[in-house]
């Protein structure tokens, strides 16, 4: 707690502290939830708070739910927003909504002490799929019904669901396993619900890559998509095994041998040719450094001139580089999104592709290297290596070779727009005085 003392978002909502402390927070949702059927809540915490500014300030809670017996029935999720003033008024405008059940308590929470408004999942109602995924039993009779949409040659007899993801406004993840007889094997399908608007083009550039000359060639590989339910807006796909490299710090010894193939699928992902508009060119990522500082001066007032001072220098360095033709970018590729499953490295969550600066790609994925690197999770060698063979590789396949400078630059700025924003927004001052170290130790040594 003490590291957070001193952040903004304490000043702008003192309640965080209270809905910080884990045995006040069980206290309070007891009070709240209202008739639990016998269940009770076991513990809880504050998984996430997202921090604006002037703004708003919204809050993701996990609590473990037990049984009368003592033993721990599951999870239940609430995402929220304190309303200063107005909560109230937001839990009536909510009332209005077709909230679905949870599992424990009621779909709609107020705790008035805090101006606290929270929603049970599945309810959240910019994501019109997620009441559907969340019901097996619903599930499993679409899939009878219409195989071939959930990529099956026969009806499954059995089947059992894992949520895997919830990103509270935006998207839901499920994974299914399936069974049965009539050469229905086991198998995990993949299905994610997203807003209205995101969902027909998510599917369609999911499509588009699956059908590629790059994709078909194994210039690189991906899930399959198998259909798109427009009424519910969810995508279905193959289910990869396997795991992320994010959680595979264990297998850091082999980090360099595999960015080798990391950076020849990037090179080939970024030769397929979609019609996309152009949104991260390098002005936009210019315009991201702008606003990083604004947010940092706002969020944390004692680093803003240090945050000036930073970024007016990556600006200069960035009116030296030469212009670079743009490309289709991943725009989020990172070590959660590359899979590792029977020794094939697979890429994953397609959701920003767009066109724009290729650095953008690469700049993304040393920032998180370096991070691990400063974090302990691996050793300096290990990342330099890592980075090396990346940046070969992937220069070896492409098209158009970028030079180390410009691949520099884009590290530097997404260490500052993507985590040290997130770091600040997320109220995490240790994670701020880190990430400005590693910015200019590995990035700009002449800061």
């Amino acid at each position: 707690m003490s590291k957070h003392q001193d952040i903004s978002a304490f000043q702008e909502y003192p309640q965080l502290a209270d809905i910080r402390d884990k045995l006040l927070l069980q206290e309070k949702l007891e009070k709240y939830t209202g008739d639990n059927d016998g269940l009770s809540i076991a513990s809880c915490y504050a998984k996430r708070v997202y921090y604006r500014p002037g703004k708003e300030c919204r809050v993701l809670i996990e609590a473990t739910i037990a049984e009368a017996s003592g033993e721990i029935f599951g999870k239940q999720l609430y995402f929220g927003r304190i309303h200063p003033g107005k909560a109230a008024e937001a839990f009536e405008a909510l009332k209005s909504e077709s909230l679905s059940k949870p599992v424990f308590g009621e779909a709609l929470v107020m705790i008035p002490e805090w101006e606290l408004v929270l929603l049970a999942f599945p309810n959240d109602p910019n994501i019109p799929g997620i009441s559907f995924m969340s019901q097996p039993k619903q599930v499993l009779a679409a899939m009878q019904a219409n195989p071939n949409n959930f990529g099956l040659a026969a009806s499954p007899d059995k089947l059992t669901a894992l949520l895997k993801k919830h990103v509270p406004g935006k998207r839901c993840c499920y994974g299914y396993t399936i069974s049965g007889k009539d050469a229905v094997t086991e198998k995990v399908i993949f299905g994610k619900a997203y807003q209205e608007k995101e969902g027909p083009t998510a599917y369609a550039i999911h499509k588009a890559l699956w059908d590629s000359a790059q994709r078909q060639d194994g210039g690189f590989f991906m899930s399959e998509p198998y259909s798109f339910d427009r009424e519910r807006v969810i995508v279905w796909k193959e289910m990869l095994s396997g795991r992320s490299l994010a959680k595979s710090a264990d297998m850091a010894p082999r980090f360099p041998e595999l960015a080798k193939e990391i950076g020849r699928q990037l090179a080939a992902l970024h030769q397929v040719e979609i019609d996309l508009p152009l949104t991260l060119s390098i002005d936009a990522q210019i315009a991201g450094l702008k606003k990083t500082a604004r947010t940092i001066r706002k969020g944390l007032p004692a680093y803003g001139d240090t945050g000036d001072q930073l970024v007016a220098q990556l600006l200069d360095e960035a009116a030296m580089l030469p212009p670079q033709p743009n490309t289709l970018v991943h725009a989020s590729f990172k070590f959660s999104h590359i899979f590792l499953s029977d020794e094939r490295i697979s890429i994953v969550d397609f959701d920003g592709v767009t066109m724009g600066d290729p650095g953008y790609d690469l700049g993304r994925f040393l920032a998180r290297l370096y991070r691990m690197q400063v974090s302990g999770k691996i050793s300096t060698e290990i990342a330099q290596r890592t980075a090396k063979a990346f940046c070969d590789a992937y220069n070896a396949a492409a098209k158009l070779p970028l030079s180390q400078r410009r691949i520099d630059w884009y590290a530097a700025s997404h260490l500052v727009i993507s985590e040290l924003n997130r770091a600040v927004k997320r109220t995490l001052r240790d994670d701020v005085d880190g990430l400005l170290a590693l910015t200019r130790q590995f990035l700009l040594p002449a800061a």
